[in-house]
């Protein structure tokens, strides 16, 4: 039986790279053909579920597609019988968002390598590919402040050395408050969690993918002054920040302070993932 192997030299790219691959074709006898050609798709999905009540489910979704290009490998009226090598490259757009498969949104390539034939069905072998971000080339780091409301009655406020963090490096910041009643504060938590936020045809939905958190020391319950540096591990699994054209993923670094019969008091800032910078 003919048949069509696609080969990639790997399946993990990053935007602008080349990729690189041979189609083997197989055919057990001379075969008429209109060319062999090698397609390359990438598309955006995402979908988000409503209940209408009594029982009924109405699923919302939208598409776009990102990247849609043919070539031609082969070009002849026939092949004879035996095996057939084409190789191929094909540089990757720069401006490709990376692969992602997330509770609501999708971004997924596939590459493909068919011979059409007349009056028969198309030799076909599809596989998926994954573009990666490999992060910024360099960057300065901004230190960034953010504080809880005035009204509260313990004022905190915390400064991050970068907003921007790299996954699996520590956040690095310092966290102090003013306790003018002098409440008794049973312990400080730090949690980072991540969201995808879908947008589909009017709707949005929230959902929360991840999640992490550290305690950080109290010196004394009772100080009316504390101030202190922490270190938070960002998992090195952490989902990366990133933006489509129907969904986007943020992260957010939560500082809020136990406070005893009281409240918790809390603020909130976001934060960038980066992915490894190992370039």
């Amino acid at each position: 039986m003919s048949n069509i192997q696609l080969k990639l030299e790997k399946n993990v790219f990053s935007a602008g790279e080349t990729l690189k691959g041979v189609a083997l074709l197989e055919a057990n006898k001379p075969l008429k053909t209109r060319g062999v050609y090698m397609s390359i798709k990438g598309k955006e999905k995402a979908r988000i579920k409503r209940d209408e009540g009594y029982r009924r489910t109405v699923t919302d979704s939208d598409e776009k597609v990102l990247l849609d290009e043919q070539i031609l490998l082969f070009s002849a009226p026939s092949i004879s019988d035996g095996f057939h090598e084409c190789s191929f490259a094909y540089n990757l757009p720069k401006e490709c968002p990376p692969s992602y498969n997330g509770r609501n949104a999708k971004v997924e390539y596939a590459i493909q390598a068919y011979m059409d034939m007349p009056m028969r069905i198309a030799l076909k072998d599809r596989h998926i590919f994954r573009i990666v971000d490999l992060g910024p080339t360099e960057h300065q780091p901004k230190p960034v402040s953010f504080e809880s409301e005035p009204s509260q009655p313990i004022q905190i406020s915390v400064t991050l050395q970068d907003n921007w963090v790299v996954r699996g490096r520590p956040i690095q910041g310092t966290v102090s408050y003013f306790n003018k009643s002098e409440q008794m504060v049973r312990c400080i938590r730090a949690k980072l969690s991540c969201k995808e936020n879908t947008f589909v045809k009017g709707e949005t939905e929230y959902v929360d993918i991840a999640g992490h958190e550290i305690r950080i020391p109290v010196a004394s319950r009772n100080a009316s002054k504390f101030s202190a540096e922490f270190t938070f591990p960002v998992p090195a699994n952490f989902p990366t920040s990133m933006s489509g054209h129907f969904f986007n993923v943020r992260a957010f670094l939560n500082i809020r302070l136990n406070i005893a019969w009281h409240k918790d008091v809390q603020c909130q800032q976001a934060v960038r993932i980066m992915p490894p910078i190992d370039h």
